[in-house]
């Protein structure tokens, strides 16, 4: 009797010891838990709205599902396609619309036109940007040898001359920057203009498609900001005469549309 009881008492501290063993290996070895996440059980083209015979549930390896992964079918039904979606592909928001939504760029001021231009992450904010924020827009000339700060290199003897040119007077290096909206030179560097408070219209990815919210599906590469014809007049032309960045403004000033 002693016997059996020593047995069964080893039998269950060898099966406490393998379920030790298990969790131990699954946790250094990096081991995973399952998330259900919707995927497409067919491939859907653009602008087709959801039915639920489209999709259907898999369990995957949670590491590898985004933030904006869909995980319950009704989120997804009634609504459209953004892009072509492929087979067995997992869905995401930022590939979604609601149905009958426009995946146009929207212009808010009725006049205003859109002006692109291609940044890499560094001139961006490592693209933490959405469309319908508010950013400023700086230039740094080419020629900015004779560019001079507050605290960097000679101060000019011709004080008014600086005052002047602080204020928004013209810039010797350019004609083209006179009575153009929300342009403004810089207090600290004279020669660095900035475009104020211009509105983000679009952020494009490298294939040419809009990305919305915290999509992250693509690439960022170009950022499609609504302007005036003055604006876009100057715009342009820095492209070609420098290099532009932008500057995120702060959350409390950004203006909802």
């Amino acid at each position: 009797m002693k016997r059996i009881k020593r047995i069964l008492v080893t039998g269950c501290l060898v099966i406490v010891l393998l379920i030790a063993e298990i969790i131990i290996i699954r946790n250094v070895s990096g081991y995973h838990s399952k998330v259900e996440v919707v995927f497409t059980k067919t491939a859907i083209p653009e602008g087709t709205v959801i039915e639920e015979n489209m999709l259907e549930i898999k369990e995957v390896d949670m590491a590898i599902v985004p933030k904006n992964a869909v995980k319950h079918v009704k989120e997804v039904v009634g609504k459209e396609t953004g892009t072509n979606m492929d087979e067995r592909e997992m869905v995401v928001t930022g590939r979604l619309r609601e149905a009958g939504e426009s995946d146009e760029i929207k212009v808010v001021n009725e006049g205003n036109r859109l002006f692109s231009v291609e940044f890499k992450s560094d001139q961006v904010n490592g693209w933490q940007l959405s469309a319908g924020q508010y950013v400023d827009i700086i230039f740094i000339p080419n020629d900015n040898t004779n560019l001079q700060t507050d605290n960097i290199g000679s101060q000019t003897d011709n004080k008014e001359e600086d005052k002047d040119l602080n204020k928004g007077g013209e810039d010797p290096t350019n004609n083209l920057t006179n009575n153009i909206e929300s342009l403004e030179y810089s207090n600290s560097c004279p020669g660095v203009q900035i475009l104020k408070n211009i509105r983000i219209a679009a952020i494009i990815d490298e294939k040419g498609e809009l990305l919305k919210g915290n999509d992250i599906t693509g690439t960022p590469r170009i950022i499609s900001f609504e302007v005036s014809e003055r604006q876009d007049h100057f715009l342009a032309w820095a492209k070609s005469h420098g290099r532009l960045e932008v500057s995120l403004i702060q959350k409390e000033k950004q203006f909802k549309e």
